[in-house]
């Protein structure tokens, strides 16, 4: 007879879909804070943080090197997907690029 499994903790999802709070500028976090959306499709709620080259293959807790992305099955999944392989990382480099020019420019660095 096999033991029987102990259940598991499920996390508490939260969106923001259906609130009244407006969408942020996209600016990125440096002080370690996970970004209220997604910064591949921009959805609005569960978000995990994504190290484009894992901490495996040598890659650091950078901004450069971390991106905030949609998790779950009621979202597009992009971090499921970064995982998968079916995003590229040189896709996930060039938005990240991306919005670390446009914080630059609003924060008068460019």
């Amino acid at each position: 007879m096999s033991p029987i499994p102990k259940p598991t903790k499920k996390r508490k999802r939260v969106c923001y879909d259906n609130l009244a709070i407006p969408k942020p500028q996209r600016v990125i976090n440096d002080d370690g804070e996970r970004s209220p959306y997604c910064m591949r499709c921009g959805f609005w709620g569960y978000i995990e943080r994504h190290h484009i080259k894992s901490r495996g293959s040598g890659g650091d807790d950078s901004p450069e090197n971390i991106i905030d992305l949609c998790d779950g099955p009621t979202t597009n999944d992009c971090h499921g997907e970064a995982h998968n392989g079916h995003i590229p990382k040189s896709e996930l480099y060039a938005i990240k690029r991306r919005i670390i020019e446009q914080t630059a420019l609003q924060v008068g660095v460019i």
